[in-house]
């Protein structure tokens, strides 16, 4: 598995994506609605090598792409799931470049706020602690975040400073599927 590839899978799995242990080694699911297939199939393209014989598969509103089992998918797991749950960590996050931070806002990311200026990560699978630390890891890479309270789970909401701070990390590595994201494309170089 090249660079790249680690990429789009560590940060899919803090998004949409999550690694399942199969009967020998591990293998990669990455789940979305049918609304957005086109941005599955962007993450897929890039691992095609991974692909299982059948890799896509359509159920009501859901599209799933699925990788063989492979031993690089059982390591992994092993890091991300150290006690057979999905964990952040620091050390994950600090493994991150830009293009997989992008990946994750692909995947869980949204504007809100007044005029959609606030940048958030669907966090709440995370709890408290996890947030904490996803917290922590944004504010000293210098992308001004809070957490915020959403019913009984905290999302990650970054400032405005921390909003244009991250689109402009993240805005030439989306796809086209995902501009919606991206404050009306305005921070993108092209």
């Amino acid at each position: 598995m090249d660079e790249n590839q680690r990429q789009v899978v560590l940060g899919t799995i803090l998004g949409n994506g999550y690694i399942c242990q199969g009967s020998k080694n591990s293998y990669l699911c990455m789940r979305h609605s049918i609304k957005h297939l086109s941005w599955l199939q962007s993450k897929a393209g890039e691992l095609t090598k991974y692909g299982a014989a059948t890799p896509f598969y359509i159920s009501g509103t859901t599209c799933t792409w699925r990788s063989v089992s492979h031993p690089i998918f059982t390591e992994l797991r092993k890091f991300c799931y150290p006690d057979g749950h999905k964990q952040v960590s620091m050390d994950w996050l600090n493994k991150l470049t830009a293009f997989a931070i992008a990946v994750w806002y692909g995947d869980s990311g949204t504007l809100m706020g007044r005029k959609q200026k606030n940048a958030c990560l669907r966090t709440q699978s995370y709890g408290l602690e996890g947030n904490k630390i996803i917290e922590q890891f944004f504010n000293e890479v210098g992308i001004p975040c809070n957490l915020n309270k959403s019913r009984n789970s905290y999302v990650v909401v970054f400032t405005v400073p921390g909003t244009e701070a991250l689109i402009r990390m993240i805005a030439d590595r989306l796809p086209v599927n995902r501009y919606p994201k991206l404050l009306a494309g305005q921070f993108r170089n092209d």
